[in-house]
């Protein structure tokens, strides 16, 4: 067996030019390394120059796909491998046959209906079950990191997704997100989403841009789709374990088959657990532990030829010992000026700022050892705390869905049902710190239910002579209830041994601190959601190679918010508030796509999408918000090559964002107003491609413009000192136009290398992955200590694997990258900005026996 390897690592750049200037090298690299063999006499592989016309020609290759003898594919890395789970396509012979590879067809559902993505005129990436299990994917965050475009954040429980710069940063009953959330179908309106809704699955689509007529609500940034496994015919099953870094164990199975008649049955599982990576010197413990269980059962019927149903169920619990919380609040005036943290969360900056007004500038030695006294400390380590306080969440899911298709001559129904009930509990450090006199306890409880329904009518037409028409209609009723409980206790403010100025721990414009008066101060909130929605969508193919779309969607959202406050004054609560928001939309799309050279596809599409209006209930008198828009414009290209092996898709968007819910701070609260416009431009593409027989190149990039226009606000961060008293948040407006979108770095991008060699008994696997994102701010203002630094994230596999048996070897985050996972502000007051990490280098081992 001959093997030639370059290999090539990139150090950590300081400057985003040079990291992105080594990743084209070393796609240059590969792409000039044209000789190298990885195969052995059985199926060896070479191309060269003098080959392509002939290879291209049909030698070996046939010119299509469907002029191509069937023959098993190799389960490889290929994202969207339809290959069964103890089917005999997974036999020992199938893998060791010779055979040229092509590139898979992904079927999706982007459009309610089953497609190629190569005729969907949508920007959409797609992952097969198979590739996140061969991954090690078990969260959407590691999903964002394979989608430039996509990022992804998730903070106690509740996610946060942002696409090509659209998405929400609020984690509260009433906030709504930015891209929609659905399983199988079941729109997810409230996003309290373990770790374990990604098993069990056969393929996630990521869908890019407003999806407003066939998604609705919450759609406006796209639309995330898991599909779940549906049962076999034949019987069949899986069972994995696994072993890595932190003590982390893992198993996860299934099996599928007949049961009586035409009756199938699914049952899988999932169980995770590892231990913390986080140090947290004060409690003498790692912190950032997780545990997840998950079960997942789904049984399928066809009781006539027209008619089937399918009736699935999943139940799951996480707890965490996290996420810890991470001061990154500089103190921005007094002679502290460049620690950590607002003093008035953080004593022990404000206590430091007046010890060296009184006796000078300590040095760093001086400072550790007075904050291992008193308490306080906080840490630029982001794998080190110290914190008094242990931060927790706890979350509980179970979900039921119901489905019946029925098939005509012309004509196809769907009636879809849903319900899920999930419930949250949390508690953090909210002073971040082991400041003995201040304990800061942020204790949460939500829950929340729902109930949806949607019925489709869908059929096809011949229009005798204009062609032909392909249609859908349906309707829509969503309904929640959700009730939460915020409370926040303050312990001890101000009774250290030591004296700590009242002006740093009681600003005179928040008259909750004076004198410690904020303890046990507990917010109720409940809200009621109904939302009704029609829509029609309509594709016409007057030609061959044209086709003309059209759609329309209207809902009618209906929200009722209350809310209660419990505080020890009197005198301090806010007054008892209802709030009513109803609001009425439509969003239309439409599209034309040319289809040239064998199939291939251009497409220009005009969308609109929108984000849920609602109720002000974390603060006191504030009124309630309306909707957000986006409308978007948006040039792409689907286009296959060389009979399969070369994939290059592309897609140039422009868009329009009016009314954005802007969420601004004030004081101890938080509030949302429709306070701003933006605009903004893109691209991005990907090429995938099969220059050998065991290699495949999958790399993409994506680069956004993201920026807010008309806009106007006050930064809750400038200090301003008058004699003793300090003011937070109460400067002159800043004009904010120009400064970028949240969470919408202006360059990402992933490349991955795959390498397949097949023997007599099985196949080898191996790939090496990176992936970029740029640097990309966490709040409006765009402040330093709200940006995340660029990053760059490398991940390995190897696989040894068989028809019944495979064995698997990973390492994700190679160089043990630092980064900011995720930010968020509960105030500028209270503590300021709050920011978790991602996770440390991982390694591990997997095996896995199917039968």
């Amino acid at each position: 067996m001959k093997f030639h390897l370059r290999a090539m690592a990139i150090a950590r750049f300081d400057d985003t030019p040079a990291r992105l200037v080594a990743v084209a090298l070393l796609l240059l690299s590969l792409q000039t390394y044209s000789g190298a063999v990885f195969a052995d006499d059985a199926s060896a592989s070479s191309i060269d120059d003098t080959d392509l016309d002939a290879l291209i020609n049909g030698a070996g290759v046939p010119a299509s796909p469907a002029e191509q003898p069937h023959e098993p594919q190799p389960q490889g890395d290929d994202q969207l491998a339809t290959i069964k789970v103890g089917s005999p396509e997974r036999s020992e012979e199938a893998l060791a046959s010779p055979r040229r590879r092509q590139l898979e067809e992904i079927v999706v559902t982007v459009q309610r209906r089953e497609e190629s993505l190569q005729d969907v005129p949508v920007s959409v990436t797609a992952f097969s079950g198979d590739f996140l299990m061969q991954r090690d994917i078990t969260s959407f965050s590691s999903v964002a990191h394979l989608t430039p475009g996509f990022v992804f954040s998730q903070q106690f429980g509740q996610v946060s997704p942002t696409i090509r710069g659209i998405g929400a940063d609020r984690f509260s009953l009433t906030s709504e997100p930015g891209v929609a959330l659905y399983v199988d179908d079941i729109y997810y309106g409230r996003p309290f989403l373990p770790q374990a809704a990604l098993s069990s699955v056969e393929r996630i689509e990521v869908l890019k841009g407003p999806q407003g007529t066939l998604y609705g609500r919450n759609a406006e940034g796209g639309a995330l789709k898991i599909v779940t496994r549906r049962p076999s015919d034949d019987l069949e099953g899986t069972f994995s374990a696994q072993y890595g870094s932190f003590n982390r164990r893992a198993a996860n199975g299934s099996l599928s088959g007949p049961l009586w008649g035409s009756l199938r049955g699914l049952a899988a599982f999932a169980i995770e657990d590892h231990d913390g990576y986080i140090e947290n010197r004060t409690l003498d413990r790692t912190v950032e532990a997780h545990e997840v269980r998950s079960g997942h059962v789904s049984f399928l019927a066809d009781p006539a030829d027209w008619l089937t149903l399918r009736l699935s169920a999943n139940r799951s619990q996480q707890y965490d010992t996290g996420p810890t919380p991470h001061a990154t609040t500089p103190v921005t005036f007094g002679v502290a000026a460049g620690s950590l943290a607002v003093p008035i969360f953080h004593p022990y900056d404000a206590y430091l700022a007046a010890l060296e007004q009184a006796i000078g500038p300590l040095d760093t030695l001086r400072r550790e050892l007075l904050g291992s006294i008193a308490g306080g400390r906080t840490s630029h380590d982001p794998r080190v705390v110290s914190q008094d306080l242990l931060s927790w969440t706890r979350i509980k899911s179970s979900a039921a869905s119901f489905s019946a298709d029925a098939t005509g001559e012309h004509v196809e129904g769907r009636l879809i049902l849903g319900h899920l009930s999930s419930r949250r509990n949390l508690s953090f450090d909210g002073d971040m710190t082991d400041f003995a006199g201040l304990h800061f306890i942020d204790p949460t409880f939500t829950t929340g239910r729902q109930w949806s329904a949607e019925l489709q009518l869908s059929g096809d037409a011949d229009l005798h002579g204009l062609g032909s028409l392909r249609w859908l209609v349906g309707g829509f009723a969503f309904d929640e209830v959700g009730t939460e409980r915020l409370t926040m206790v303050v312990v001890g403010l101000g009774q250290a041994d030591f004296s700590i100025p009242s002006a740093l721990i009681a600003p005179s414009n928040i008259p909750l601190l004076q004198h410690g008066a904020l303890t046990g101060t507990t917010w109720r909130t409940h809200q009621d959601v109904r939302s009704y929605a029609a829509f029609a969508d309509l594709e016409w193919e007057p030609l061959t190679w044209l086709r003309v779309h059209l759609g329309q969607r209207f809902t009618e959202d209906r929200k009722l918010g209350q809310r209660s406050v419990e505080h020890p004054d009197p005198g301090q609560a806010c007054e008892d508030e209802r709030q009513e928001v109803v609001a009425r939309t439509w969003t239309p799309r439409a599209g034309l796509d040319v289809f040239f050279s064998d199939g291939n596809m251009l497409y220009a599409s005009l969308s609109r999408g929108f984000k849920s209006g609602g109720s002000n209930l974390l603060a006191c008198g504030a009124p309630p918000y309306d909707p957000e828009w986006l409308d978007a414009y948006e040039l792409g290209l689907k286009s296959a090559w060389f009979g399969g092996l070369l994939q290059i898709n592309a897609a140039v968007f422009a868009y329009q964002y009016s009314g954005i819910q802007i969420e601004t701070v004030v004081g101890l609260s938080t509030r949302v107003e429709n306070a701003a416009q933006g605009r903004a431009e893109g691209f991005e593409l990907q090429v995938v491609a099969l220059p050998l027989d065991v290699l495949k190149i999958d790399a993409s990039v994506a680069y956004l413009n993201a920026r807010y226009e008309d806009y106007m606000a006050t930064d809750p961060f400038q200090a301003t000192e008058q004699g003793a008293v300090i003011n937070v948040g109460l400067g002159e407006p800043e004009d904010l136009s120009g400064n970028r979108l949240n969470k919408s770095p202006r360059w990402s991008s992933s490349l991955n290398l795959g390498l397949t060699h097949f023997t007599e008994r099985g196949q080898i696997d191996a790939s090496l992955g990176v992936t970029y994102t740029g640097s990309m701010f966490f709040d409006q203002f765009n402040h330093d200590f709200a940006q995340s630094s660029d990053y760059l994230l490398w991940n390995a596999y190897l696989s040894y694997s068989t028809g019944a048996f495979e064995l698997r070897a990973f390492g994700k985050n190679l160089t043990d990258e630092s980064y900011i996972s995720g930010q968020f502000t509960p105030s500028a007051v209270l503590g300021g900005p709050i920011s978790f990490y991602g996770e440390p280098r991982t390694v591990g081992i997997q095996a896995t026996i199917n039968f």
